[in-house]
Parts: structure tokens; C-alpha cells; sequence
């Protein structure tokens, strides 16, 4: 069975893990238990009712994207250009940096887009993991009372905020003894983990309608295509 991704490069990370003592390896289908991904249990998070985060980024790049999309259709005659392109381009401009290094797509938004771009993530997350989702703490509570559990050096052995009790009540996959402990999820997941301990400074409600001040910006704490 192969890890999250390929083995040639996640060797010298697990090696090196596995030095610092225990290390417990769940691959991603066992994760799908897990509170790590708890949005996969959550039948609310993946409906209209977590919904809030990407209407308000739809509302959002329709108008700050407004005059790139015209721009974009003047330069790509017979192609009928929508304002989703307009945003999926800059999609393409993040994940081919991250992928490639490069991409050409990057140099036909302005600096304002690009500030538009990463406030329609914020907004995003907040609406959809955040403070404002409605199951936003639900599904990160269950990794809150797991670092209570490590804390108070006890496995947990009945089922409590939709821990795996499975994997949580045995001291081989749920290790006590660790003075450092890795674990890994979404960047998705995470913003629920941190809506769930509490942390206020990310609460500020978000409008559609324009960039305001705010603590909550997703390219700081997450950054794009990684899980910590």
C-alpha cells in the first residue's frame, strides 16, 4: 500500500520520523476514520448547509474579477470567456507555480486581482471551516479532544465527538509516551481544528463585497498544497 504520495519522497521523511522514536503510519484510506478528516463523516459539511463559503467567493470574484474577464475575452476572440474562467485561470496560476515552477497565466491579473484572489480563499475558509460555517467546529472537535487526551496521558475508549475510538483507544496507533508527535490533514481541516480550540482572532465576519482588515488569511497558515 502506498502512502499519501510517492514513496521516493516520503522515505527520508518517515526514516527520519522513525528515528525520533514511535511513529504510528496511517495511510489516507485509514484516514478517512480518523478526526483528521472528520468532514468525510459530517454529512452537513458537504452540503448546502456548509455552502456559505463558496457562494460568498462566487459573489466576491464576480465583482472584483469583472474587468479582467472583459480583458480576458477581448484577447481570446470566439471563446465565450465567463467570469469562472477569469477565477479558474488564477486557480491554474497557483497550482502550475506549485507544480511546475511557472505558469503563464500569472502575468494576466493585475496586483489588485491577485489581492482579490486570496481574499476569495479567506473568505472561503471562513465560510466553510471557519467561524462562520455552521459545522465548522464540529468537524475539527474531535482532534481537540484527542490533544486533551495526550495531554492528560489516557487513551480515549468510548466513542466522544466522533473520535475513532478503534485507533484511539491503543497506545500502538494512539502513542502516550511521545514528547513530539506529527500529525497531518487538510488545509481544510485544519481551519476547522483551529475554529475548534477557539482562536477569536480568526472569527471577523467577511463580507463578498470588499477586502477588509482581518487576521484570518489562509496563505499564512496553510500554505497551498500541503498538509501538516
Amino acid at each position: 500500500m502506498q502512502p499519501w504520495s510517492s514513496l521516493s519522497r516520503n522515505q527520508t521523511v518517515y526514516g527520519t520520523l522513525r528515528s525520533l522514536g514511535k511513529f504510528s503510519l496511517l495511510f489516507k484510506s485509514a484516514l478517512i476514520l480518523t478526526a483528521s478528516t472528520r468532514y468525510y463523516n459530517c454529512a452537513n459539511s458537504n452540503n448546502f448547509r456548509s455552502a456559505g463559503g463558496n457562494n460568498a467567493t462566487v459573489e466576491w470574484y464576480t465583482k472584483y474579477l469583472a474587468d479582467a474577464t472583459i480583458r480576458l475575452r477581448d484577447l481570446a476572440p470566439g471563446f465565450d470567456w465567463t467570469v469562472e474562467d477569469s477565477y479558474n485561470a488564477q486557480s491554474l496560476c497557483a497550482y502550475e507555480t506549485v507544480a511546475f515552477g511557472f505558469s503563464p497565466f500569472c502575468a494576466l491579473f493585475t496586483y489588485t486581482e491577485w489581492q482579490g484572489y486570496e481574499y476569495s480563499i479567506d473568505i472561503q475558509f471562513a465560510g466553510g471551516n471557519g467561524f462562520s460555517s455552521p459545522t465548522g467546529r464540529a468537524i475539527g472537535i474531535g482532534y481537540v479532544q484527542e490533544i486533551l487526551a495526550r495531554l492528560q496521558h489516557h487513551t480515549i475508549n468510548a466513542p466522544e465527538a466522533q473520535v475513532n475510538v478503534t485507533l484511539d483507544n491503543n497506545t500502538v496507533t494512539f502513542p502516550l509516551d511521545q514528547s513530539l508527535n506529527f500529525d497531518f490533514s487538510h488545509d481544510t481541516n485544519i481551519m476547522s481544528i483551529l475554529t475548534a480550540f477557539g482562536f477569536k482572532q480568526f472569527a471577523k465576519f467577511l463580507p463578498s463585497d470588499g477586502i477588509v482588515e482581518r487576521e484570518l488569511i489562509v496563505s499564512h497558515l496553510v500554505s497551498l498544497e500541503r498538509e501538516y
